[in-house]
């Protein structure tokens, strides 16, 4: 099973949610979803441990049940029951960010939800492998700079550093960069007629353009950066990444030479 929360996930969300259930409610818990095995002591009561205090018994049970079924049950049911103030939803969405979990508002409270299936997981996981393996220094440098800050609950600088990223993959300016893929013949920029710009060129700059047009380095007047907005706009960096590093193989492949890309 993959590991769902990292260590800072744990601590935030354990610190919003412990404070939601007393420590009779929490023993429930256990017994409820036969997990009572997360106890600090197996040897121990259930009286005995209620002198822990509700955030540690908390972030035991998630740090030692982390990525699988019985750990995605526990923080399900810990997130969906408890009746969270607007401060805590938000504080809540923050100590998720970054995470595989994204929180859901219906009619009936917060639902907890998989970001992804595990199907897209495995092909995150390739995508990601090859980004590794084939993406210059300065570019993962600025990938994994963009999820510290997701982790960190820092929207605006997360997308300042997806937008880096993707100029770190060019020999200076992005558009322009694109514009050479389209000229070799490697992506398509217009449709049949030539009216209006479709296809690979618009999907790969649409996210510099998104990640160009909010955060911390536009316009002051602009309304703040939400947790949503970031994590969609450096997944869709990551996946232009991603394509174009395609298609620059391609290209070598084909023996072209490429002037305005970091390969």
């Amino acid at each position: 099973m993959p590991e769902d929360l990292k260590d800072a996930h744990i601590q935030d969300v354990a610190d919003v949610l412990s404070g939601e259930y007393r420590h009779a409610e929490l023993t429930e818990i256990l017994r409820r979803f036969d997990a009572e095995h997360l106890r600090f002591d197996e040897d121990e009561t259930v009286d005995d441990i209620t002198h822990v205090s509700r955030y540690d018994r908390v972030s035991h049970w998630l740090r030692e049940s982390n990525g699988t079924p019985t750990g995605r049950k526990l923080l399900t049911h810990l997130v969906e029951n408890a009746q969270l103030r607007v401060d805590q939803r938000e504080a809540l969405e923050e100590a998720l960010a970054g995470s595989r979990f994204v929180l859901s508002e219906t009619d009936d409270g917060l639902e907890l939800m998989l970001r992804i299936s595990a199907t897209a997981e495995k092909e995150v996981k390739d995508q990601r492998g090859y980004i590794e393996e084939h993406a210059p220094d300065a570019v993962l440098e600025k990938i994994e700079a963009a999820k510290d800050r997701l982790t960190n609950g820092d929207p605006d600088n997360a997308l300042q550093e997806a937008r880096r990223a993707l100029e770190a993959c060019t020999q200076g300016n992005y558009n322009e960069a694109l514009d050479e893929l389209y000229s070799e013949g490697l992506i398509e920029k217009w449709d049949g007629n030539g009216s209006r710009e479709t296809r690979d060129w618009r999907m790969l700059y649409t996210p510099y353009g998104y990640c160009s047009t909010i955060g911390s380095h536009t316009s002051g007047n602009a309304s703040d950066t939400t947790l949503l907005q970031a994590q969609t706009g450096v997944i869709l960096a990551e996946e232009a990444i991603h394509y174009v590093l395609r298609i620059i193989e391609e290209a070598e492949e084909q023996g072209i030479q490429l002037d305005r890309w970091v390969v």
